[in-house]
């Protein structure tokens, strides 16, 4: 790993959560909502302070993404897609943010 890999991760880490909190701002048909995540629904997730429903979400890896509903995802989501941007993400319908 390079000396600045990490540095290059967070600053392009920061630069997607801008691009979703744009995404979740611009969306018309998104319905604002502001939550904490013990108010998360069992079909709702949290990933860097944005909530995704999952009720219409067809996970490639199969049903297994239900069982995270209501929690703060972020380190598992990172942990297991560690190469996914903004645009990876855009394919959950955004709901609100976390406070």
């Amino acid at each position: 790993m390079p000396p600045n890999a990490e540095f290059r991760q967070r600053r392009f880490a920061n630069d997607d959560i801008d691009t979703l909190n744009q995404n979740a701002n611009d969306d018309a048909a998104t319905e604002a909502r502001v939550s904490t995540t013990k108010g998360l629904a069992s079909t709702e997730i949290a990933i860097e302070g944005v909530i995704y429903d999952l009720t219409d979400f067809k996970h490639p890896g199969g049903e297994v993404v239900h069982l995270f509903g209501g929690n703060d995802v972020t380190v598992q989501y990172k942990m297991i897609h560690p190469r996914h941007n903004a645009k990876h993400l855009e394919k959950m319908k955004a709901v609100g943010k976390v406070t």
